[in-house]
């Protein structure tokens, strides 16, 4: 069984199903066989930003699993009735009290062994001090490539991004978006 087959009863009315490949379609999926409704399983869309400024970027420590005690970059699960680049912004409000001057879409990063996708944003903070910790988060700091060592990251996503800024990143320059 695949993390895919894990539904048991169908989300409209209840009843069993089973997984089937449907008529004009290619993938297994959970059908009803009450009412036919058919789950689409899609990926979870995670949105951050790396927030920066001069040549150092803000990291936060977890105070939540996955990753608890680690440090990460503002991020978590988009929410419904927002774009990507509000649930970017309200996920740095609500870990780290940020501030950005702007923002723009940095990287984008599939990761289908856990079914999410990641869209992470880079925002110049308004200055050094606007970001205190939020609910989620026991420490903010600002990070220079040097003192990176120092922060153990959370996740791969996070890894990725930290490393393309620190590569590549020169706020001076128009920025394209990676995906990956």
């Amino acid at each position: 069984m695949s993390y895919k087959e894990l539904i048991k009863f169908c989300s409209k009315c209840g009843g069993e199903g089973k997984y089937l490949i449907p008529k004009d379609d290619n993938r297994r999926r959970f059908k009803c066989s009450v009412c036919g409704e058919i789950a689409y399983e899609n990926p979870k869309l995670v949105v951050g930003i790396l927030p920066y400024i001069d040549t150092r970027i803000l990291l936060c420590q977890r105070t939540i699993d996955p990753g608890n005690g680690l440090w990460t970059i503002p991020s978590g699960f988009f929410e419904l009735n927002e774009t990507v680049s509000e649930g970017a912004l309200r996920e740095a409000s609500e870990e780290a009290n940020v501030q950005v001057k702007s923002s723009s879409l940095f990287l984008v990063k599939t990761l289908p062994k856990v079914g999410q996708v990641y869209m992470i944003f880079s925002g110049e903070l308004a200055s050094e001090t606007s970001f205190s910790p939020g609910v989620e988060t026991s420490d903010c700091q600002l990070v220079s490539r040097s003192d990176l060592d120092q922060y153990p990251l959370a996740f791969s996503s996070v890894q990725r991004a930290v490393s393309l800024y620190f590569d590549s990143f020169d706020p001076s320059v128009p920025w394209i978006p990676v995906v990956e």
